[in-house]
């Protein structure tokens, strides 16, 4: 029996990045059509008259931003599978987010551990960074089977620079497999099924 769109009542968000053409997406957003939805841009307010602005229903304002000199650029890393380790994590994303790889405006991404927790990271310029624990079980049994990854806007990226870094910062089977045998001695039976 296929799923009636039409009668299911749902609350979802797509989000959409500043990179994309907005007159290429009215082609992809018309499934939406037979939905009832708005279009909201959280948008700086010291950034105004955009296609974003022409394009919403509503503009919610967001947080001030510095206009960056240059063209922004996107770039992003699926690291599905891989596990970070937490100092190196801590010191590229300092790099990261203090300009040692370029102007970076905007940086999110979620990331394994060596511990089995998923945490999420999240830096806007002129905001301190915020990292929270994704509430996920711990994976303790081989490389993670879940989403993580990385997302940088910035103005003249060192690219090259950001993935390498980000390689240096993931362990190899081994270390993955020591750091959860290590963990799954430590932990109380009831918190490794948690």
């Amino acid at each position: 029996m296929p799923l009636d769109l039409a009668r299911l009542e749902c609350l979802a968000y797509i989000e959409l990045g500043f990179h994309l053409d907005l007159e290429s997406l009215e082609p992809v957003l018309s499934v939406l059509d037979h939905l009832s939805y708005r279009r909201v841009a959280v948008m700086p307010p010291n950034v105004q008259d955009t296609g974003w602005h022409v394009w919403a229903d509503q503009v919610v304002p967001g947080v001030t931003i510095a206009t960056p000199e240059g063209n922004p650029e996107l770039w992003r890393a699926p690291i599905s599978g891989q596990v970070l380790d937490p100092a190196s994590l801590d010191v590229f994303w300092a790099e990261l987010t203090q300009g040692a790889y370029g102007n970076v405006n905007r940086a999110k991404g979620i990331f394994d551990l060596a511990d089995g927790r998923a945490f999420y990271f999240d830096f806007v310029a002129g905001i301190n960074s915020t990292y929270t624990e994704l509430a996920l079980p711990r994976w303790l049994e081989g490389r993670p089977q879940r989403f993580s990854g990385i997302e940088v806007v910035g103005v003249a990226l060192d690219k090259s620079a950001i993935a390498q870094t980000l390689k240096d910062c993931c362990l190899s089977d081994v270390a993955v497999h020591h750091y959860q045998q290590q963990i799954k001695e430590s932990l109380d039976p009831d918190e490794e099924k948690a």
